[in-house]
């Protein structure tokens, strides 16, 4: 598999984190933390990978809907937050910003206490006011 059929398969949900990192190891490094945190870091440019707030939409349904465990959510947050490969097209600047806040969400999502299904909620409609305007 490709990098870049990697990247969007990861962003798709279609490919497990251990799949997407087997496919990007020779570019990119992952260090895992004590406490479950993982740094990430690119040691080579990759390709760009477009996402959109629908992307982001189905990974919180899939959270709500038990397909991912918190964790995997997190962790989905946590490679398109800190990953360069990853850019928003197609939107305003300001809904642009929106849209990494709520990623940013989901990257620390298995140690914010405040995570929750009213939370998943509240971000599910923020996403979906992204996608109509």
């Amino acid at each position: 598999m490709t990098e870049e059929a990697a990247l969007s398969a990861y962003v798709a949900g279609t490919i497990s984190f251990s799949a997407f990192r087997n496919a990007v190891v020779d570019s990119t490094t992952f260090v895992f933390q004590p406490g479950g945190t993982v740094h990430i870091a690119s040691r080579r440019p990759l390709p760009r990978v477009q996402i959109g707030p629908e992307d982001v939409q189905r990974a919180l349904t899939r959270y709500q809907n038990g397909e991912v465990t918190l964790e995997e959510l997190a962790t989905w947050g946590l490679v398109l937050h800190n990953l360069d490969a990853f850019e928003i097209q197609g939107v305003s600047e300001s809904t642009e910003e929106e849209m990494w806040d709520v990623i940013g969400q989901l990257s620390i999502a298995s140690v914010n206490e405040a995570f929750d299904t009213p939370r998943v909620s509240i971000l599910l409609q923020r996403l979906h006011g992204m996608t109509r305007g």
